[in-house]
């Protein structure tokens, strides 16, 4: 009896906090405007294009993941790593980036991936993106040197 009240107390209390929360965030949201722009100005091609891309990105990034665990010994299911990243942005939409901890929590309760180890390659991720970034920027920078040439010299800055 008691393991019932349990299984049913984790459907339900996210049941209800979720349905909190969208009241609590849309309480004074106007649909009647949003069934206008529905129904009258959308592109509906581009909105499914949209949702198709962003859901491929993230299936993507699910498979690459389980590709930086393979080196580690680690065979998670590339089901389980998707679903990691959908519901890591989730996460994040309460919490920001507890959405990097919530997959890999996830990842070793349903795969038995070790919590450590998955983290290992969250931060290891995310060092890469920010070296990505850096290297696009200072390529960006480099390439556009001489429009800010131009822009200095047009307002009468001086460059040291």
């Amino acid at each position: 009896m008691n393991k019932l009240i349990k299984k049913i107390l984790k459907v339900i209390f996210p049941l209800f906090l979720g349905a909190f929360i969208l009241y609590w965030v849309y309480r004074d949201f106007d649909f009647t405007r949003v069934k206008g722009l529905l129904l009258h100005e959308m592109t509906w091609g581009w909105m499914v294009l949209s949702l198709a891309t962003g859901v491929m990105s993230h299936v993507l990034r699910g498979w690459r993941w389980c590709l930086t665990l393979e080196p580690l010994g680690e065979q998670p299911r590339r089901s389980t790593a998707v679903d990691a990243i959908f519901i890591s942005y989730a996460g994040s939409l309460l919490l920001p980036r507890v959405g990097e901890v919530t997959r890999c929590g996830v990842l070793a309760r349903y795969d038995g991936v070790p919590f450590a180890r998955s983290l290992g390659t969250v931060v290891t991720e995310r060092l890469v993106d920010m070296l990505c970034m850096a290297l696009i920027t200072g390529v960006t920078f480099v390439l556009q040197m001489p429009l800010f040439m131009r822009f200095f010299n047009e307002t009468g800055t001086k460059i040291p």
